[in-house]
């Protein structure tokens, strides 16, 4: 008896894990090539016509999916169309970066229809758990149902065991083995996705992006730190603990360029290059950052450094050739290891930076081969600034319409 009802349970099991593939495989075929007909889908993929239309049933009934009005006939009833409907339903998006948390409404497009922005200032530990639950139910407050959201997906800097959904450590925010992904679940009942930002950049950028062919690219976020995000053979690449692509952890040793072993997010990041900044002008040095800045020192940011280098500042430029010779060195590396199809950079200091990309490209492909190089773009982000959002809904969305195998 026992091993009959192991049997039953077995059957019901792959049942259900069939109806699953055959409900995403009709829905990523009317996302991709809809408008569509049921007979087109079932033909197209080989399946049932009684599998189409109970997926389809389903779908329509979540909001996914309408019906737009019949096609053309090839003889009998013409066929209804259907299209996939990405205001039917949206998602929560929450990415925290440089100590700023924000709050996104998407639609199943990862198109922004609403968000919130508010400074963490000096929460840390538990406190900043507390202010993430915190804004995110005054996010929240604004809808009267929450039938129609699919969930919340949340993305930040550091080593995140997302299918856990664990913060295994996060230096800025003083977080370790953190449930937050179970915390947020229990405290507002909806889905919670939980992922690494530039995990989540290279996720946007393979499923949304310009380079959305590629099967092989990598994605740097160039800010405070050094965080990469690796798609290796169209799969995203976590390593053994989640932390694939923590470069700003690894020990340097760019002997030809500087004195120090120290980490590469010392070497890379903001820090570093304002550091600089401020030993130059020590050192007597004028610069049109200390105007910008009205004389202050302390409020040179990196908005002010790609001011002055758009007005030809000799120090800016002085900095950003430092600055980009680090850079060209270090992603030279990485073409070497993983020979992309596309290197993909974003952050505050290299957005709308044409300057500083020229440059890196320059360097990068003077010093590979050129049989690796072939083929190979070097590009800014598909997405502006608002690229770490963005990434946020891309891990719910790659969830959301991927294959449960």
């Amino acid at each position: 008896m026992a091993l009959d009802n192991d049997k039953q349970k077995r059957r019901t099991g792959d049942q259900k894990l069939m109806q699953e593939l055959n409900r995403h495989i009709v829905l990523d075929t009317i996302r991709r090539r809809g408008p569509i007909a049921r007979s087109e889908i079932a033909k197209f993929n080989g399946i049932s016509p009684t599998t189409v239309t109970s997926a389809v049933s389903e779908l329509i009934a979540e909001g996914i999916v309408t019906e737009i009005g019949t096609g053309l006939s090839s003889g009998g009833r013409k066929p209804v169309m259907l299209r996939f409907e990405p205001n039917g339903r949206f998602l929560i998006g929450v990415s925290i970066a440089n100590s700023m948390l924000t709050i996104a409404e998407f639609n199943l497009e990862a198109a922004i229809r609403s968000r919130h922005d508010v400074p963490m200032g000096d929460a840390y530990g538990e406190a900043a758990v507390d202010f993430m639950l915190r804004e995110i139910g005054r996010f929240l407050k604004q809808y009267d149902d929450l039938s129609a959201c699919m969930g919340i997906s949340v993305t930040m800097p550091g080593i995140i065991h997302a299918g856990n959904g664990v913060v295994v450590f996060n230096y800025r925010l003083n977080l370790s083995n953190v449930h937050l992904k179970q915390a947020i679940e229990q405290k507002f009942g909806l889905n919670v996705w939980l992922d690494n930002d530039v995990n989540a950049i290279a996720l946007a950028e393979h499923r949304f992006g310009k380079f959305a062919d590629c099967r092989n690219l990598i994605c740097i976020k160039m800010n405070n730190g050094v965080g990469g995000g690796i798609i290796a053979n169209g799969m995203l690449l976590r390593g053994l603990n989640g932390g694939a692509g923590e470069f700003g952890s690894q020990r340097s040793d760019l002997s030809r360029i500087v004195k120090e072993r120290e980490g590469l997010s010392r070497e890379l990041s903001w820090p570093s290059l304002y550091a600089h900044i401020i030993f130059e002008i020590s050192l007597g040095k004028s610069t049109a950052m200390m105007t910008l800045a009205n004389g202050d020192i302390r409020l040179i940011s990196p908005q002010i450094w790609l001011d002055a280098l758009q007005e030809a500042d000799p120090l800016a430029l002085e900095i950003m050739d430092r600055f980009a010779t680090y850079w060209g060195y270090f992603i030279t590396n990485l073409v070497g290891i993983f020979n992309p199809e596309a290197i993909v950079l974003g952050g505050s200091l290299i957005q709308e930076n044409e300057l500083l990309l020229g440059k890196i490209r320059e360097i990068v492909y003077e010093q590979c081969w050129e049989s690796v190089t072939e083929g190979m773009h070097i590009e800014l982000s598909s997405f502006g600034s608002d690229f770490e959002l963005i990434g946020a809904a891309a891990v719910a969305l790659q969830d959301v319409f991927q294959c449960p195998i």
